[in-house]
């Protein structure tokens, strides 16, 4: 079987079937932070205008939507952005977009501990300071916020995808 050009790289594969699996609302939180860090951190219209032909084919054959990303357009166009960025930056991103990920999910866990309902003025507001100063200052902002949350939590990875084991403080 031949692996897929994002299988190469093992925070990519991680992020690519991290997408897939995540709900619904929690997966298009996580694509409009990617988007909007490609967006803002390299220039894509420049970007598409370097691609070799190659590249340039292989995004015509992504039009048949053979793969089970391709079936959601908003997965579809954040998984070629990745594809768009040179290597270095690719790798940059994916391990940025699971880091960012982790935070969306403690604090998503946090708010669940302390019987709160998480506000989507914050997650927006989680996405803009993903977007434009990166992902440690999302987990400052949570922090500043919201200083009772625990952060005690592990994210696991394994074959199901990633979830959040949390150790309550009594």
């Amino acid at each position: 079987m031949t692996k897929r050009w994002h299988d190469r790289q093992r925070d990519l594969s991680t992020m690519v079937k991290l997408l897939q699996e995540l709900p619904e609302e929690l997966r298009h939180i996580v694509i409009d932070a990617i988007d909007g860090r490609v967006e803002s951190k390299w220039e894509t219209r420049e970007l598409l205008k370097s691609l070799g032909t190659e590249k340039i084919l292989a995004f015509h054959k992504s039009k048949n939507k053979k793969r089970s990303y391709d079936k959601d357009p908003r997965l579809h166009k954040t998984v070629n952005h990745f594809f768009l960025l040179p290597e270095a930056a690719r790798n940059e991103l994916a391990r940025e977009s699971l880091l960012f990920t982790r935070e969306v999910i403690r604090y998503i866990s946090n708010c669940q501990n302390n019987h709160r309902t998480p506000n989507s003025n914050e997650l927006k507001e989680m996405i803009h300071i993903f977007i434009t100063r990166g992902y440690d200052f999302v987990h400052h902002y949570i922090l500043s916020k919201y200083p009772e949350f625990q952060f005690s939590e592990e994210v696991l990875e394994n074959e199901e995808g990633m979830r959040v084991r949390s150790e309550k403080k009594e």
